[in-house]
């Protein structure tokens, strides 16, 4: 697949009249056209997006009319005046190269928003019912060329390929995060185990002096072997805020810390680990720690042949 294509203003506006003609029979009005390379979701799945420009919009609470408040009082939308009134604008995603087939399916999705809002109602949710219908409508229109997704799928970004000085940049404040994030298991007295990982010191502190008030036992690990492996397990980094999931379960805490452990040890070696592993987290619960409780996991601790409670 060829993915050398970037998209370009001219393009987009000849497209956009190609489609508009093609699938949606010329309903839609003007629009405005923009590559972005920056802001939110610009080095992530965020192909493209379609906004509102104009000024003062607002949407009424219960009808969701959209207006524009005026000397003479309240200019309601429309679709003869959606274009003067609202400004629309679609927006590529520059920081992508591809399959010109790819951005041409990113270009459809946002023409289906612009056909979402341009009737002067404002949807409940960008992605609901109404985006749902008209995409529907679109792709059996096409014959299922175009398949319009909430979100880029997998399948989706293997059609896009993101630029080297992107990827470096990804790679930079991934490792920085890394560097940084904490994972930290609270043994409760009731017996459950709870995970919250952080990067903050302030917020890692606190939770120490909670926990430690509660009677708990909290086990910390600056591994980013493991952290990584909770987060791709769906433990979201948190920063600002104390929240935790649960991971009761001591067989799910036995697999995260076993994927911390040499992968070319024999299978054997590895079970006798986990059994150690397992030996340990039932140590730990059941004991009176030290040091209010507090144990630290360094990088460099075999977890299958050290306990931390020995460190």
């Amino acid at each position: 697949m060829d993915k050398s294509f970037k998209p370009t203003v001219d393009w987009m506006g000849a497209k956009y009249d190609e489609l508009n003609r093609r699938l949606f029979s010329g309903d839609l009005d003007r629009c405005n056209f923009g590559i972005f390379t920056s802001g939110k979701g610009s080095e992530g799945r965020t192909l493209g997006r379609f906004r509102l420009t104009g000024s003062n919009l607002k949407a009424e609470r219960y009808s969701r009319r959209m207006f524009t408040q005026t000397f003479d009082g309240k200019l309601y939308v429309n679709k003869k005046n959606f274009y003067d009134v609202c400004k629309p604008l679609i927006e590529i995603n520059g920081n992508y190269s591809g399959a010109e087939s790819s951005f041409t399916n990113t270009l459809v999705h946002e023409m289906c928003h612009y056909y979402d809002y341009m009737y002067g109602t404002f949807p409940k949710q960008s992605h609901g019912p109404s985006f749902r219908n008209i995409a529907m409508y679109i792709s059996d229109r096409s014959n299922g060329e175009f398949t319009i997704q909430r979100l880029a799928s997998a399948e989706v970004m293997e059609g896009y390929e993101l630029n080297d000085a992107m990827k470096a940049k990804k790679e930079r404040r991934k490792a920085n995060l890394a560097s940084k994030l904490c994972a930290i298991f609270i043994f409760t007295k009731q017996g459950s185990v709870h995970l919250c990982t952080t990067s903050s010191e302030k917020l890692i502190g606190e939770i120490k002096r909670i926990e430690s008030k509660r009677g708990s036992k909290v086990v910390l690990t600056r591994d980013p072997k493991m952290i990584w492996h909770l987060i791709e397990q769906g433990y979201k980094a948190n920063f600002k805020t104390y929240r935790f999931w649960d991971v009761t379960n001591k067989g799910d805490i036995v697999k995260m810390l076993d994927t911390c452990q040499n992968e070319e040890i024999s299978e054997s070696k590895k079970n006798t680990m986990k059994e150690l592993i397992r030996e340990i987290i039932d140590e730990f619960i059941s004991k009176d720690g030290e040091d209010n409780g507090v144990v630290t996991i360094s990088s460099n601790m075999n977890l299958g042949l050290m306990s931390p409670l020995d460190a």
